[in-house]
């Protein structure tokens, strides 16, 4: 071997044990986030019995129970991701499915905050009909870079790299995604700022402490999701390939939150 054949070798292991290291992280996040899934879901559930299963079926029912319940088979097929023993094609599978099922969980629970901002603006019908056509555009866009993300996403099994390893991980990836943050974290803030502008004007004619309470709670949820859409852009544009994912299930779990305020 050359004198070079060491150094070649020192960093290439350097750059699997890094590799892993990430890919655990990413491990621990989505491990945390399912669990205060899991437990917000549980400490709601009887309010969800009790106030939205005997309500007449209508556009935001539906859209609320899409938004609560696409999460559960993402969390399932994420934990079978990240914790058992599959072949890559089943991690492209898996994630393929996930990025798809998160991206319209998120639109479902992005409709629910149409409706409302619909509702404070007196139920414009041009601006639903605005918000709406905007809404499938983003989508549609949204959709086609999730597909863009799924094909340019490479999964190699954890056990290519250890026998006592579980799970997938990430070994290449695009950073096309940036671009879906950045049409959530637009959107997103068109709808803040709609809700801004009513909120100045109900305040300004001296609303009730209730709708105060109303618009003070919409506003922080909004400045809560805008956030954390901001901070998996960051998280997306300056790392590497496999924290692609961190923040995506704590995301979809945050807007499958703000439908139940």
């Amino acid at each position: 071997m050359s004198d070079a054949d060491p150094a070649a070798q020192a960093a290439l292991l350097a750059t699997i044990i890094g590799s892993l290291q990430r890919a655990e992280y990413v491990h621990y996040v989505n491990a945390a986030s399912t669990c205060l899934f899991m437990y917000d879901h549980a400490m709601t559930f009887f309010d969800e019995v009790e106030l939205i299963w005997p309500a007449s079926w209508g556009a935001g029912k539906i859209l609320f129970l899409l938004a609560r319940y696409l999460t559960w088979p993402e969390l399932v097929s994420g934990l079978v991701h990240q914790f058992w023993d599959i072949d890559a094609g089943m991690c492209h599978r898996i994630f393929g499915y996930n990025s798809f099922s998160i991206v319209w969980g998120i639109g479902a629970a992005e409709m629910i905050l149409v409706l409302r901002t619909w509702a404070i603006w007196d139920r414009h019908r041009g601006l639903l009909i605005g918000l709406v056509t905007l809404f499938f555009g983003v989508w549609i866009a949204e959709s086609y870079i999730i597909s863009q993300l799924v094909d340019k996403t490479i999964f190699v099994p954890a056990t290519s790299f250890s026998p006592v390893l579980r799970g997938c991980v990430i070994t290449a990836s695009t950073q096309i995604v940036t671009y879906a943050w950045i049409l959530l974290t637009a959107y997103e803030a068109l709808i803040l700022g709609l809700t801004l502008v009513k909120a100045v004007q109900h305040f300004r004619s001296g609303s009730n402490r209730l709708m105060n309470m109303l618009y003070r709670d919409g506003i922080l949820y909004f400045v809560y999701l805008f956030a954390i859409s901001a901070a998996n852009l960051i998280v997306v544009y300056t790392t590497e390939a496999e924290f692609t994912i961190l923040l995506t299930q704590y995301a979809a779990q945050a807007q499958d939150k703000s439908t139940e305020d």
